[in-house]
């Protein structure tokens, strides 16, 4: 049997939480861009 569990969704600050775009966002964007593809429907590549 799979092992479900859900958590409870929060409202947060992006700007609280990526304090930079380019040094903290976009790389998060980059290490996830096959997930990003995935949300999105268009293929991406770095």
């Amino acid at each position: 049997m799979i092992d479900i569990q859900f958590c409870r969704l929060e409202d947060f600050s992006l700007c609280d939480t990526w304090k930079n775009e380019a040094y903290n966002f976009t790389p998060l964007l980059a290490e996830n861009i096959d997930h990003l593809s995935e949300a999105i429907g268009i293929p991406l590549e770095l």
